[in-house]
């Protein structure tokens, strides 16, 4: 289980997916990882000071029902506002300030993934800046990650119209 990583101070991604890196992140059957199992370790880790924690993955399921008062989005809350005592996170390409953490809006799509930060790379960067005519950093609409243009790059879907990584396209 996750019980070593209780209050490391030096970890910084922890992938709770379950699944591949470019993999779609439905399971079937749904997968029996619980929340009130895992916050609580989250937590020992994010309210430690000197945390290193920049980007956490968490299973398709948590996010699919929204829920502004269940515990999982009230973990997000404690997260976000770890990372806001933190530091500001900067993009790398424009140099403008962004806000860090998890998408906490719970009628955003893109509820409870992170903000700003390619999961490969950890760099952080706008979703509205462009370098070579492609955008700095976008999101996969199959893998449900975002990605920078230096770790992979992205392509239009024909059918819906989303992007999709290198990776995900090929399949």
């Amino acid at each position: 289980g996750l019980e070593p990583l209780r209050g490391s101070l030096i970890i910084e991604q922890i992938d709770l997916s379950l699944v591949g890196e470019h993999q779609r992140p439905k399971i079937n059957p749904e997968p029996q990882i619980s929340w009130s199992r895992v916050l609580p370790i989250l937590d020992s880790i994010i309210e430690r000071e000197g945390c290193s924690l920049m980007h956490l993955q968490f299973p398709s399921v948590w996010r699919e029902e929204p829920s502004a008062e269940s515990e999982f989005h009230a973990f997000i809350l404690r997260y976000n506002q770890m990372r806001r005592n933190l530091e500001e996170i900067s993009c790398l390409e424009c140099n403008q300030n962004r806000p860090g953490g998890i998408h906490g809006d719970v009628f955003d799509p893109d509820y409870g993934t992170h903000l700003h930060t390619c999961y490969g790379c950890m760099k952080h960067y706008c979703y509205s800046c462009v370098t070579n005519g492609a955008r700095k950093l976008g999101g996969c609409h199959t893998c449900k990650r975002d990605y920078c243009a230096d770790c992979t790059k992205m392509h239009p879907c024909r059918s819906c119209y989303g992007d999709n990584c290198n990776d995900c396209y090929e399949h």
